[in-house]
Protein backbone atom coordinates (compact mmCIF):
# COMPACT_ATOMS: atom_id res chain seq x y z
CA UNK A 1 0.00 0.00 0.00
CA UNK A 2 2.85 2.39 0.60
CA UNK A 3 3.72 2.04 -2.85
CA UNK A 4 0.30 3.09 -4.14
CA UNK A 5 0.50 6.47 -1.89
CA UNK A 6 4.37 7.25 -3.49
CA UNK A 7 2.60 6.77 -6.42
CA UNK A 8 -0.42 8.54 -5.94
CA UNK A 9 1.35 11.86 -4.42
CA UNK A 10 4.12 11.60 -7.06
CA UNK A 11 1.29 11.71 -9.66
CA UNK A 12 -0.36 14.85 -8.26
CA UNK A 13 3.24 16.38 -7.79
CA UNK A 14 3.87 15.91 -11.61
CA UNK A 15 0.21 17.33 -12.95
CA UNK A 16 1.45 20.99 -12.83
CA UNK A 17 3.90 19.89 -15.61
CA UNK A 18 1.20 19.30 -18.22
CA UNK A 19 -1.17 21.45 -19.92
CA UNK A 20 -3.73 19.11 -20.28
CA UNK A 21 -4.41 18.46 -16.56
CA UNK A 22 -6.17 20.80 -14.24
CA UNK A 23 -5.46 20.52 -10.42
CA UNK A 24 -8.48 20.60 -7.58
CA UNK A 25 -9.14 20.13 -4.13
CA UNK A 26 -12.46 19.58 -2.69
CA UNK A 27 -13.81 18.66 0.87
CA UNK A 28 -17.87 17.82 2.45
CA UNK A 29 -19.58 15.45 4.05
CA UNK A 30 -20.66 12.08 3.76
CA UNK A 31 -23.55 9.60 4.48
CA UNK A 32 -22.31 5.90 5.00
CA UNK A 33 -23.88 2.55 5.75
CA UNK A 34 -23.51 -1.32 5.22
CA UNK A 35 -25.75 -3.99 3.58
CA UNK A 36 -27.60 -6.12 4.56
CA UNK A 37 -29.79 -3.39 6.87
CA UNK A 38 -31.20 -6.30 8.85
CA UNK A 39 -29.97 -9.84 9.38
CA UNK A 40 -33.16 -11.31 11.57
CA UNK A 41 -31.40 -14.44 13.33
CA UNK A 42 -34.86 -16.25 14.19
CA UNK A 43 -37.94 -15.21 15.55
CA UNK A 44 -40.27 -12.17 14.68
CA UNK A 45 -38.07 -9.13 13.51
CA UNK A 46 -39.02 -5.80 15.33
CA UNK A 47 -38.10 -4.08 18.53
CA UNK A 48 -37.82 -6.01 21.61
CA UNK A 49 -41.11 -5.13 22.90
CA UNK A 50 -42.88 -6.59 20.10
CA UNK A 51 -41.92 -10.29 21.99
CA UNK A 52 -44.85 -11.45 24.21
CA UNK A 53 -45.08 -15.43 26.14
CA UNK A 54 -42.45 -17.57 25.57
CA UNK A 55 -40.45 -16.93 22.38
CA UNK A 56 -36.86 -18.96 22.29
CA UNK A 57 -33.69 -17.67 20.80
CA UNK A 58 -34.46 -14.71 19.67
CA UNK A 59 -31.88 -12.59 17.67
CA UNK A 60 -32.34 -9.62 15.45
CA UNK A 61 -29.84 -6.99 14.24
CA UNK A 62 -29.89 -3.79 12.18
CA UNK A 63 -27.35 -1.11 10.70
CA UNK A 64 -27.91 2.98 10.76
CA UNK A 65 -25.97 5.23 8.50
CA UNK A 66 -23.97 7.77 9.88
CA UNK A 67 -22.74 11.35 8.91
CA UNK A 68 -19.14 11.46 8.48
CA UNK A 69 -16.72 14.19 6.38
CA UNK A 70 -13.98 13.85 3.74
CA UNK A 71 -11.60 15.59 1.87
CA UNK A 72 -8.80 15.54 -0.86
CA UNK A 73 -6.88 16.32 -4.46
CA UNK A 74 -8.09 15.30 -7.70
CA UNK A 75 -6.78 15.85 -10.96
CA UNK A 76 -8.41 15.99 -14.95
CA UNK A 77 -6.42 14.65 -17.49
CA UNK A 78 -8.18 15.68 -21.11
CA UNK A 79 -8.47 12.56 -23.31
CA UNK A 80 -9.72 14.07 -26.14
CA UNK A 81 -13.78 15.56 -27.29
CA UNK A 82 -15.80 15.77 -24.57
CA UNK A 83 -13.77 12.60 -22.25
CA UNK A 84 -11.47 13.41 -19.61
CA UNK A 85 -9.72 10.94 -16.71
CA UNK A 86 -10.38 12.21 -13.08
CA UNK A 87 -8.18 10.00 -10.25
CA UNK A 88 -8.26 11.20 -7.03
CA UNK A 89 -6.75 11.38 -3.49
CA UNK A 90 -8.83 11.33 -0.90
CA UNK A 91 -9.37 10.86 3.04
CA UNK A 92 -12.76 9.95 4.21
CA UNK A 93 -15.05 9.22 7.17
CA UNK A 94 -16.60 5.93 7.32
CA UNK A 95 -19.33 4.36 9.48
CA UNK A 96 -22.62 2.70 10.83
CA UNK A 97 -24.58 2.34 13.74
CA UNK A 98 -25.20 -1.71 14.72
CA UNK A 99 -28.51 -2.12 17.17
CA UNK A 100 -28.95 -6.04 17.56
CA UNK A 101 -30.79 -7.85 20.50
CA UNK A 102 -31.36 -11.53 21.64
CA UNK A 103 -32.76 -13.39 24.86
CA UNK A 104 -29.12 -15.12 25.00
CA UNK A 105 -27.65 -15.89 28.19
CA UNK A 106 -24.33 -15.11 28.37
CA UNK A 107 -23.93 -16.78 31.54
CA UNK A 108 -25.53 -20.31 30.90
CA UNK A 109 -24.08 -19.71 26.88
CA UNK A 110 -27.22 -21.00 25.89
CA UNK A 111 -30.56 -19.17 24.58
CA UNK A 112 -33.13 -18.79 27.61
CA UNK A 113 -37.01 -19.34 27.66
CA UNK A 114 -38.46 -15.71 28.25
CA UNK A 115 -41.72 -14.54 30.03
CA UNK A 116 -41.59 -10.65 29.70
CA UNK A 117 -39.91 -8.62 26.92
CA UNK A 118 -37.74 -6.72 29.59
CA UNK A 119 -35.53 -9.72 29.86
CA UNK A 120 -33.82 -8.88 26.98
CA UNK A 121 -29.83 -8.28 25.89
CA UNK A 122 -29.21 -5.14 24.07
CA UNK A 123 -26.05 -4.08 21.94
CA UNK A 124 -25.53 -0.55 20.45
CA UNK A 125 -21.78 -0.45 18.51
CA UNK A 126 -20.76 2.57 16.80
CA UNK A 127 -18.06 2.12 13.91
CA UNK A 128 -16.06 4.89 13.00
CA UNK A 129 -13.51 4.39 10.05
CA UNK A 130 -10.83 6.46 8.30
CA UNK A 131 -9.70 5.24 4.55
CA UNK A 132 -7.39 6.86 2.30
CA UNK A 133 -9.06 6.01 -1.51
CA UNK A 134 -7.70 6.25 -5.01
CA UNK A 135 -10.58 6.87 -7.11
CA UNK A 136 -10.40 6.78 -11.00
CA UNK A 137 -13.45 7.87 -13.43
CA UNK A 138 -14.00 8.19 -16.68
CA UNK A 139 -15.72 11.49 -16.80
CA UNK A 140 -17.68 12.80 -19.59
CA UNK A 141 -18.37 16.97 -19.64
CA UNK A 142 -20.81 19.48 -21.60
CA UNK A 143 -21.19 23.17 -21.96
CA UNK A 144 -24.54 23.94 -19.47
CA UNK A 145 -24.75 27.93 -18.97
CA UNK A 146 -22.01 29.45 -17.31
CA UNK A 147 -20.15 26.78 -16.53
CA UNK A 148 -20.00 22.87 -17.69
CA UNK A 149 -21.81 19.87 -15.92
CA UNK A 150 -19.87 16.33 -15.50
CA UNK A 151 -20.47 12.90 -14.78
CA UNK A 152 -18.58 9.79 -14.54
CA UNK A 153 -17.67 6.33 -13.19
CA UNK A 154 -14.93 3.93 -12.25
CA UNK A 155 -12.81 1.49 -9.94
CA UNK A 156 -11.83 2.45 -6.24
CA UNK A 157 -9.25 1.31 -4.27
CA UNK A 158 -9.90 1.94 -0.66
CA UNK A 159 -6.84 1.48 2.22
CA UNK A 160 -8.09 1.68 6.31
CA UNK A 161 -5.66 3.96 8.20
CA UNK A 162 -7.71 3.42 11.31
CA UNK A 163 -10.52 3.93 13.29
CA UNK A 164 -12.81 2.38 16.62
CA UNK A 165 -15.60 0.88 17.94
CA UNK A 166 -17.69 2.32 20.72
CA UNK A 167 -20.04 -0.23 22.41
CA UNK A 168 -22.34 -0.31 24.35
CA UNK A 169 -23.82 -3.64 25.99
CA UNK A 170 -27.08 -3.68 28.48
CA UNK A 171 -29.58 -5.92 29.84
CA UNK A 172 -33.18 -4.34 30.01
CA UNK A 173 -35.01 -3.68 33.37
CA UNK A 174 -36.22 -7.11 34.59
CA UNK A 175 -33.59 -9.54 33.68
CA UNK A 176 -31.98 -12.08 36.27
CA UNK A 177 -28.81 -10.86 35.15
CA UNK A 178 -28.57 -6.81 35.15
CA UNK A 179 -25.19 -5.66 33.87
CA UNK A 180 -24.28 -2.29 31.90
CA UNK A 181 -21.08 -2.01 29.99
CA UNK A 182 -19.61 0.69 27.91
CA UNK A 183 -16.00 1.00 25.96
CA UNK A 184 -13.91 2.03 22.80
CA UNK A 185 -11.73 -0.74 20.79
CA UNK A 186 -9.62 -0.68 18.09
CA UNK A 187 -11.94 -1.40 14.77
CA UNK A 188 -9.06 -3.38 12.81
CA UNK A 189 -7.71 -5.28 15.87
CA UNK A 190 -11.11 -5.86 17.81
CA UNK A 191 -11.98 -8.68 16.14
CA UNK A 192 -14.91 -10.66 15.22
CA UNK A 193 -17.31 -10.20 18.48
CA UNK A 194 -17.58 -6.74 18.14
CA UNK A 195 -17.71 -6.66 14.38
CA UNK A 196 -14.46 -5.52 13.05
CA UNK A 197 -11.51 -6.39 10.96
CA UNK A 198 -8.37 -7.23 9.97
CA UNK A 199 -8.75 -6.49 6.19
CA UNK A 200 -7.13 -2.84 5.21
CA UNK A 201 -7.71 -3.27 1.52
CA UNK A 202 -10.93 -2.85 -0.37
CA UNK A 203 -11.66 -2.63 -4.20
CA UNK A 204 -15.19 -1.25 -5.59
CA UNK A 205 -16.47 1.16 -7.72
CA UNK A 206 -17.28 4.72 -7.83
CA UNK A 207 -20.07 7.23 -9.31
CA UNK A 208 -19.64 10.98 -9.51
CA UNK A 209 -22.28 13.58 -10.98
CA UNK A 210 -21.61 17.65 -10.63
CA UNK A 211 -21.49 21.08 -12.22
CA UNK A 212 -18.17 23.08 -12.88
CA UNK A 213 -18.69 26.94 -12.90
CA UNK A 214 -16.31 29.31 -14.99
CA UNK A 215 -14.67 30.24 -12.27
CA UNK A 216 -13.34 26.81 -11.00
CA UNK A 217 -15.43 26.24 -8.27
CA UNK A 218 -17.27 22.51 -8.74
CA UNK A 219 -20.43 20.82 -7.13
CA UNK A 220 -20.78 17.48 -7.30
CA UNK A 221 -22.11 14.23 -5.51
CA UNK A 222 -20.38 10.84 -5.63
CA UNK A 223 -21.41 7.27 -4.86
CA UNK A 224 -18.96 4.59 -3.60
CA UNK A 225 -19.87 1.33 -2.86
CA UNK A 226 -17.32 -1.88 -1.57
CA UNK A 227 -17.36 -5.10 -3.97
CA UNK A 228 -15.08 -6.62 -1.03
CA UNK A 229 -17.43 -8.09 1.40
CA UNK A 230 -15.74 -8.31 4.87
CA UNK A 231 -18.63 -10.80 7.16
CA UNK A 232 -20.89 -10.65 4.87
CA UNK A 233 -21.21 -6.79 5.31
CA UNK A 234 -20.52 -4.30 2.28
CA UNK A 235 -19.78 0.02 3.15
CA UNK A 236 -21.66 2.12 0.74
CA UNK A 237 -21.15 6.19 0.64
CA UNK A 238 -22.96 9.11 -0.60
CA UNK A 239 -20.51 11.91 -0.85
CA UNK A 240 -21.20 15.62 -0.60
CA UNK A 241 -18.54 18.06 -1.87
CA UNK A 242 -17.78 21.53 -3.17
CA UNK A 243 -14.09 21.70 -4.62
CA UNK A 244 -12.02 24.40 -6.85
CA UNK A 245 -10.38 23.19 -10.02
CA UNK A 246 -6.91 25.73 -9.78
CA UNK A 247 -6.21 25.23 -13.67
CA UNK A 248 -8.41 24.22 -16.74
Amino acid sequence: MKHIIVLAAGFFLVCPVYSQIALGIFGGANVSNVTPLTTPFNGTMGDPTDFLGYNENIAYEQNKPVNGIYAGLVARLKLGGQLTLRPALRWVEKGWLHHSFNNFDYYTSTPVRIYLPSLMNVRDFRYTIHFLELPLDLEYTTPVGPGKAFFGAGPLLSYGLGGNIKGHEYTLPGNDHIWDSTYVVPFFKSGPYYGGSTKRLYWGVNGVIGYEFAMGIFLNIEYEQNLTADQGLKLGVFLFGIGYMFKK
